[in-house]
């Protein structure tokens, strides 16, 4: 049988803005059969069904690879995806994928993906690639390396999976005054290495009590060069039954115990940090409605807390969804998690977590056959909100970490895509945040108030993929030992992008980054770069 590969819409979706997208965060995507996209036209507004048993009368052999999002040079901020880009290969039944290619600002890109195994009672996916780049200003260079494989074992009625990976970036430390400082570049390095193993079970069918279960277990192991060492084990175990079409339970426990190592350069104390939750829920699906509610009891700073867990959507007709709930969140603050959102922070760090809870509610339509539109309120009320403060005391301008007692948010967002089945495809969202609240400080410090993005995807023709993305986003207030407290200028990111099939086996593409030319600043005294060109060639085998 033919092994499917990932599609070259999850593929290329990593080529725009090489260098300039975070990829700090990677789900996966499992694709089961040969895909072959087709929307419809119909923009109805559909609920999602009921739990259904899972059909695994036949194996096929998933192909699984990180998704890249969009990365801003130095400016890491977490962004949803867009859109996913078009196929622009007739066929997609190949084992092996390498994509490669170059740019200015010293570019290299590499990105390299397999399939091997039977896939009827094993398959072994994996996974690697590379990117770097080299600025205009002295040490504005980064490189990220990543490797990862997965493999999984099918059984008669379970599946046993397990993961592996390393992820090697190296950033540094470029936002001083370069007319007073000419540090070694060894002085200025953010070394961050990253090591990860997993493993997992699910059954594949129903059990003698109707109960589906999906236990993992994970241990991750991250490090800075000369600062720290992190390590962390996470267990996760749900479990659910289903009692009718309507109803259906669910618990899960869930456990994330990390210890932190400093390594004595900053006068810190080792410590542990652990988050304990579980959380019970009951699942209701009526005739145009669905419920979800539950209570968590979580464990976390040495205290211990219950987090609401609901959450609803109403039916009004076939066009309008009305939905509202109320959530509880905790977010663990551990150096690794922190370094992912901004690259130039260094410790001390306090191990101490953010608790979240949200009332929102909200509305999602459709207009004509290809329209939808959605809009939603939030107040977000946050407990010991981790603010990133600029360390006016060196010279290099990195950040330290600053823990406000309480900030609340009043965050609006808004979408809207137009999809033409699979022949155009526009998305867009807006995200509007207000921090009142603060106790501690006098201004939420770096936390962007409004965000903006959009994507295009048009298939040309038969073999031509165009693309395009769009970032914008409102500055955010800061200060240094220079400027003191001030509002750092908003930027703007359009990038374009275009890709040619030019047989099975072998395509081209090319992509142009910050086409504005922006070097704008996420980060205070952290400029990204400016325009880049990158193109190359795909290869399936």
């Amino acid at each position: 049988m033919k092994y499917v590969l990932i599609t070259v819409c999850i593929l290329t979706a990593g080529s725009t803005a090489i260098a300039q997208r975070d990829t700090t965060r990677k789900p996966s995507v499992e694709i089961i059969s040969t895909y072959k996209p087709v929307l419809r036209n119909a923009s109805k507004i559909q609920f999602s069904g009921t739990h259904l048993a899972q059909d695994t009368s036949r194996r096929v052999a998933p192909y699984q690879v990180p998704v890249q999002k969009l990365f801003y040079a130095y400016q890491p901020v977490p962004l949803n995806a867009l859109a996913l880009d078009m196929d622009t290969t007739p066929d997609l039944g190949k084992r092996y994928y390498v994509k490669a290619g170059f740019g200015n600002l010293s570019t290299p890109y590499l990105k390299a993906a397999g399939v091997f195994g039977n896939g009827e009672t094993h398959v072994v996916n994996l996974y690697a690639d590379h990117v770097s780049s080299k600025g205009p200003i002295e040490h504005q260079d980064f490189s990220k390396t990543a490797v990862q494989a997965k493999g999984t074992y099918f059984g008669e009625q379970f599946e046993l999976n397990a993961t592996a990976g390393v992820a090697l970036d190296r950033y540094h430390l470029y936002g001083y005054d370069h007319t007073l400082y000419q540090p070694a570049k060894g002085d200025v390095e953010q070394y961050f290495q990253q090591f990860h193993l997993g493993a997992g079970i699910k059954n594949t069918r129903p059990g003698p009590y109707g109960i589906d279960y999906d236990p993992s277990i994970r241990v991750n192991h991250f490090s800075l060069a000369k600062q720290f060492t992190e390590t962390s084990f996470i267990i996760n175990a749900p479990v659910e039954k289903k009692f009718s079409d309507e109803l259906l339970v669910k618990f899960t426990a869930n456990a994330d115990i990390t210890r932190y190592n400093p390594d004595g350069n900053l006068g810190e104390a080792a410590f542990t940090n652990s988050v304990i939750r579980l959380s019970p829920a009951v699942k209701y699906f009526a005739s145009g409605a669905f419920i979800h509610a539950g209570l968590s009891p979580v464990w976390y700073n040495k205290t211990g807390t219950i987090l609401p867990d609901v959450y609803f959507e109403v039916n009004l007709n076939d066009r309008f969804v009305l939905q509202g709930g109320w959530i509880g969140r905790i977010h663990k603050n551990t150096a690794g998690n922190l370094a992912q959102m901004n690259p130039f922070i260094r410790g001390p760090f306090n191990g101490i977590n953010t608790k979240e809870t949200e009332f929102y509610g909200g509305i999602r339509t459709s207009v004509g056959s290809h329209f939808n539109i959605g809009a939603k309120v939030s107040w977000v009320q946050l407990s010991d909100a981790l603010l990133f403060l600029n360390d006016t005391t060196a010279f290099t301008n990195n950040f330290i970490t600053g823990t406000e007692e309480r900030l609340n948010n009043l965050r609006i967002h808004g979408n809207v895509s137009y999809i033409l089945q699979d022949k155009f495809t526009v998305n867009g969202s807006v995200t509007l945040n207000g921090f009142t609240g603060m106790k501690q400080y006098s201004r939420a410090w770096n936390m962007l108030p409004l965000e903006i993005s959009g994507s295009v995807r048009y298939q040309a023709l038969k073999k031509l993929q165009l693309k395009g993305d769009v970032y914008m986003f409102g500055g955010a207030r800061s200060f240094d030992k220079n400027n003191g407290s001030f509002t750092m200028k908003g930027g703007t990111d359009l990038s374009f992008g275009a890709s040619y099939a030019i047989n099975k086996q072998f395509s081209v593409w090319m992509d142009v980054n910050n086409v504005l030319n922006d070097t704008y600043r996420r980060w205070n005294l952290y400029p990204v770069y400016g325009i880049q060109l990158l193109g190359g060639i795909i290869v399936h085998l």
